[in-house]
């Protein structure tokens, strides 16, 4: 890349040793480099991207953390009282990891630990000194402003970092399972396991344990929506109905239809769980 003609297209740029705020940086010949954010058009941040290194650069103290994640250094680069993962799943677009950053930053008025898995993959580390961040009231405007379809997996709060390295790399494993499962914009750890319950059986095995469970129910889909709404209301009908915007007896025939095709009582717990189960396998 012509440097002197950059320096003419962009009076402002420098050679940097670690990423400034509000700059874009890339590297050519080896070199950092970055342009304020106010001196780029989206079509050259674009064009600029295509002809310059690819790979993410990460801050000093974000490869401080990416060195102890991938077990380069054996302590971690600062203690945390408080922490959590969160995994972002970027799914239609792409952005670099500068934009990303300084979106964040901009949005929380707080920094957060990035480390960029791949061109649509990157994990955070949020300390959490008070409350932590609402990621479900802000979720729909990260990706408008960013422009690209958004999906995270928030972890666990977690107290100590001796496990930490395997926690991450847990928190990765489960998250890629789980992200094509899912029409969920946010999944938390603790949920994780409805969503992975189904690749648990071959196919089948789920056609035989559906069969069992849910009989000739299958063939009557409101039926089953219907049941799967109310369990998930925790069996009460009345708001079960409200969700469904349905008037409460119709919903309760629907109930006392299921357990006469399948001979289920969802008010039993056992009864409850298997059904709700075989509804996951079936959808």
């Amino acid at each position: 890349m012509d440097l002197e003609k950059l320096s003419q297209l962009f009076p402002n740029i420098k050679r940097v040793d670690i990423p400034p705020e509000d700059c874009f940086t890339f590297q050519t010949d080896g070199r950092l480099f970055a342009i304020p954010e106010t001196d780029l058009t989206h079509e050259q941040k674009q064009l600029l991207q295509a002809l310059t290194t690819t790979e993410p650069i990460h801050t000093s103290r974000e490869q401080a953390w990416l060195d102890f994640l991938h077990r380069k250094t054996s302590t971690p680069p600062e203690e945390f009282t408080q922490y959590r993962f969160i995994i972002a799943n970027i799914q239609d677009g792409s952005i670099d990891l500068d934009t990303f950053r300084n979106t964040l930053h901009m949005m929380l008025n707080r920094e957060l630990v990035l480390t960029w898995k791949s061109k649509n993959e990157v994990v955070m580390i949020e300390e959490i000194a008070g409350e932590p961040i609402a990621f479900n009231e802000m979720i729909d405007v990260m990706s408008d402003d960013l422009k690209i379809n958004l999906k995270l997996f928030i972890s666990d709060i977690q107290q100590s970092v001796d496990q930490m390295v395997d926690y991450y790399q847990w928190l990765i494993k489960v998250a890629r399972a789980i992200f094509p499962l899912t029409g969920k914009r946010i999944i938390y750890q603790q949920d994780s396991i409805i969503h992975l319950f189904p690749t648990l059986f071959d196919q089948n095995d789920q056609q035989f344990f559906i069969s069992s469970i849910l009989k000739s129910s299958i063939e009557d889909r409101s039926l089953i929506d219907t049941i799967k709404v109310v369990i998930e209301h925790q069996g009460n009908v009345s708001s079960a109905a409200k969700a469904l915007f349905m008037h409460r007896n119709s919903v309760q025939y629907r109930i006392d239809k299921f357990a006469d095709l399948t001979g289920n009582d969802i008010r039993r717990f056992d009864h409850m769980l298997q059904v709700y189960l075989a509804i996951l396998l079936l959808v």
